[in-house]
């Protein structure tokens, strides 16, 4: 019988033939966005930004004073669109 995370279409880990190399920065963002609704899909929450582990509100520039997350927005380098 095949584990639940075997059914997947895509793998995170390079474990699987199915890999995808994130090299476009709209398919990394479109990927951060799908990660970000992992506890609304579990029915964690109603809301990502309502997880307290998610970075989605760093992306969204909504941080709280009370974060358990840091994120170095200023470390990353965004290319620029050509």
């Amino acid at each position: 019988m095949a584990r639940k995370a075997d059914r997947h279409e895509y793998s995170v880990w390079q474990r699987e033939s199915n890999v995808v190399l994130l090299t476009v920065e709209s398919t990394f963002m479109r990927r951060v966005h799908y990660i970000h609704q992992n506890p609304v899909r579990a029915g964690l929450v109603k809301r990502a930004e309502d997880y307290r582990w998610s970075s989605v509100r760093f992306w969204n520039r909504c941080v709280s004073d009370e974060e358990p997350l840091q994120v170095d927005f200023d470390k990353i380098v965004w290319r620029t669109a050509r």
